[in-house]
């Protein structure tokens, strides 16, 4: 299981194929290229889900540009390739936007960076890192939701936390 150590030493040294068989986890998310789609209610949901999710639990990273599969029998996915990004194609300060956007209260010390490959020029991933939040500010709520799709016309507030490597969403009142 990767720490938050391992995983920021991977990126200091730009070697992502150390990511290469690692599994998802408390503290690492992955998804490949390109992410989330902004421009869509569903794609800026997911986004706000994953990163409070992380808030709520221990902290940690989710990186794009990391192709996972599932693993039998287990809950969880695997890196199994690299799926780099141009620097032009992760945009750190619409993330941090979104994210400002659908999350209460505000995730301290919340970062949003490109990294770019030690061997591939011109291609790295976006890194989205949470920091362990102060227990007295959590719960991290979604404040924008969609049903089917849609952005629902009513005040609603979902919870989200990490648990193992999966992200279930749950109410407020049986969390």
């Amino acid at each position: 299981m990767p720490t938050i150590e391992a995983i920021r030493n991977i990126l200091i040294t730009a070697k992502f194929d150390e990511f290469l068989g690692m599994k998802e986890d408390l503290w690492f998310d992955a998804k490949a290229r390109p992410g989330y789609d902004l421009a869509k209610p569903n794609g800026r949901i997911e986004l706000a889900k994953d990163i409070s999710a992380l808030a709520n639990s221990e902290g940690g990273h989710l990186i794009i540009g990391l192709v996972t599969e599932p693993v039998a029998g287990e809950q969880t996915d695997q890196v199994v390739a690299l799926d780099l990004l141009k620097p032009e194609e992760f945009d750190g300060s619409k993330y941090q936007g979104i994210i400002r956007d659908s999350v209460y209260p505000e995730i301290s010390g919340l970062a949003a960076t490109w990294v770019g490959s030690g061997s591939a020029v011109g291609q790295g991933v976006g890194v989205l890192f949470v920091p362990q939040q102060q227990e007295a500010k959590k719960y991290f709520l979604m404040k924008r939701v969609t049903e089917d799709g849609v952005p629902l016309k009513q005040i609603v507030f979902g919870i989200a936390r990490r648990v193992g490597a999966t992200t279930p969403i749950r109410s407020p009142l049986n969390s």
